[in-house]
């Protein structure tokens, strides 16, 4: 079983809606397409392992690939649905700000 990462930006109000939803597949799914045409998904597909890795190894101080934490019974395919709180989006985003990507991803670091 491979495993694939996506993020997406969503407002406490669409969270909101999925979890009356109970993260419903289908309710997923039509929130995923909507956000897709807003720009609001990043896909790294497989990615994740190396990103994580490469970050890892520079001894980022907060969890970037890996943040947030599992909402319970929300099997999506893949796995749960991990939800990242705004504190944590923001402290993640100062961090990753303070080092530009071509400094992060080198050929010495993938």
């Amino acid at each position: 079983m491979s495993v694939v990462a996506a993020y997406f930006r969503v407002a406490p109000t669409e969270v909101a809606a999925l979890r009356a939803t109970d993260f419903d597949l289908d309710a997923f799914d039509e929130a995923r397409q909507a956000w897709d045409e807003q720009g609001r998904v990043i896909d790294i597909d497989q990615a994740h392992e190396a990103l994580h890795a490469v970050l890892t190894a520079q001894r980022f101080p907060v969890p970037v690939v890996y943040a947030g934490a599992p909402v319970p019974n929300t099997e999506i395919g893949y796995g749960p649905v991990v939800l990242v709180p705004p504190d944590e989006v923001r402290t993640i985003a100062g961090v990753l700000a303070t080092r530009p990507t071509d400094e992060v991803i080198t050929a010495q670091t993938v």
